[in-house]
């Protein structure tokens, strides 16, 4: 699989929030692009709601609460 493979799939477990998947998927694409600021805004949403689950009804919006 290539870097964008690895980027969408990462995408669409983290649809499903399948957070650990996803995050494994958007390293292997940082590996062939590790310099990728949306791929560690992923990562970083991920663990996120690792912790702060957005609950059953989410649908896949990341809402920004501050600047």
């Amino acid at each position: 699989m290539d870097v964008v493979g690895y980027f969408n799939a990462g995408v669409e477990h983290y649809r499903k929030m399948a957070w650990d998947k996803a995050i494994s998927s958007f390293k292997k694409a940082l590996k062939a692009n590790p310099k990728d600021k949306v791929t560690h805004s992923y990562i970083e949403r991920c663990k996120y709601f690792k912790e702060n689950s957005p609950g059953e009804s989410w649908n896949g919006v990341w809402v920004l609460e501050s600047k």
